[in-house]
């Protein structure tokens, strides 16, 4: 890294979604980054960071003295009143954005001034909440994006433009001609009717009847199952 030819510690800000499947994954990596010695700020919503205390407040004290060695624990605020519904992401989303970019411009530049030798290089932010990797542009950090489900699930995600764009989907996210296209390559009866025959039925399946039997199976586009 650039920071460390400079002799400079390199510092990465973690901004997670405030949502327990986010929050987890990010703070696994971030641990494992801080490992090997590059300092990490975490950054959640104050909501999230009080239940975050409370739960270090339970565990063991080696343990946490050990991370608060490798890693900084820090919020701003999500834009919400205290007693207001988490739970609705979609208002939770708009607060959000709304509300962070500020906020996290002003942690940084205080970060920043308090230690030019451990200045906010990379800011790591969840995809979910892409806006925050644009205060990395505006403050000289390097964005870097997480994602904390599944890689198939980000492909797909990404795609939404392009599938809209060949009319596999319209815009309301409804399936147009996407299934009408597989019918055309699938097996015929994939989903079809199934004939079963006893098993050991030697006169159904002599040599001659097996044939007619066998191409009557065939023209009808049923599944054949011996029981």
């Amino acid at each position: 890294m650039a920071d460390i030819a400079k002799g400079k510690r390199p510092h990465v800000l973690a901004v997670p979604f405030p949502a327990q499947g986010h929050v987890t994954p990010l703070m696994k990596l971030s641990r494992l980054i801080a490992n090997h010695g590059i300092k990490v700020t975490f950054v959640n919503t104050q909501h999230i960071h009080h239940k975050i205390l409370a739960s270090l407040m339970l565990s063991d004290q080696d343990t946490k003295d050990k991370e608060e060695d490798s890693m900084v624990l820090t919020s701003i605020p999500d834009g919400l009143p205290p007693d207001d519904d988490r739970n609705d992401a979609f208002k939770l989303i708009e607060s959000l954005r709304s509300t962070t970019a500020g906020s996290l411009t002003d942690l940084i530049h205080k970060i920043n001034c308090s230690n030019s030798d451990e200045k906010v290089s990379y800011i790591m932010a969840d995809i979910t909440m892409g806006w925050v990797l644009e205060v990395a542009e505006r403050v000289g950090a390097e964005p870097v994006g997480f994602w904390p489900a599944a890689a198939a699930t980000l492909a797909v995600t990404l795609h939404i433009p392009k599938l809209i764009e060949q009319g596999n989907f319209d815009g309301n996210g409804n399936i147009s001609r996407f299934w009408k296209d597989r019918e055309k390559t699938s097996l015929r009866g994939f989903f079809g009717e199934v004939v079963r025959v006893p098993s050991g039925s030697t006169e159904l399946f002599s040599n001659e009847k097996r044939k007619k039997n066998g191409g009557g199976i065939f023209k009808s586009n049923k599944h054949y199952q011996e029981t």
